[in-house]
C-alpha cells in the first residue's frame, strides 16, 4: 500500500479518549499496517476516501487502522474491537485480502488433497 506517514499532531486524536488507552495497542496497529488481513477503500461524506486496514488476530480483540488519503497517505485513527463489530467496516472497494477462499463448488473435493494410490 506504500508509505504511510504518522504525524505527531494526529496522535492526540487517537489517544484523547483516556478510558480507551489506545496507546497500548500501537504495536498491533503497526502490525496491521504492515501485514493487513484486508484493506478497503471507503468513501466518506466529505468527498474524501480513506483506507481501512483490518488486522485479524487469534484473540478476542481485532484491529482497525484508518488511513486518510488527503495530502498523501497518513495515519488517521486506530481502534480495537471484537470480530463482529469489525464487519461494519468491511465496505467500499476491497483493495487487498491476504487469502483467497475456494468457491463453494471447489470446497471439500478430494482432488484438492494429494492422494497416495496403492
Amino acid at each position: 500500500m506504500g508509505v504511510i506517514r504518522i504525524q505527531r499532531s494526529c496522535v492526540h486524536h487517537i489517544v484523547e479518549k483516556r478510558q480507551d488507552a489506545r496507546e497500548r495497542y500501537v504495536k498491533v496497529a503497526l502490525d496491521t499496517l504492515t501485514g493487513p488481513f484486508e484493506v478497503w477503500e471507503v468513501a466518506y461524506t466529505n468527498d474524501t476516501n480513506r483506507l481501512a486496514f483490518i488486522g485479524v488476530y487469534e484473540t478476542k480483540r481485532q484491529m482497525l487502522v484508518v488511513v486518510t488519503l488527503h495530502n498523501g497517505k497518513m495515519l488517521w485513527n486506530f481502534m480495537q474491537c471484537d470480530a463482529k463489530a469489525l464487519n461494519k467496516h468491511r465496505h467500499g472497494k476491497l483493495l487487498y485480502k491476504r487469502y483467497c477462499l475456494l468457491s463453494s463448488k471447489e470446497k471439500g473435493h478430494c482432488h484438492q488433497w494429494p492422494c497416495n494410490h496403492a
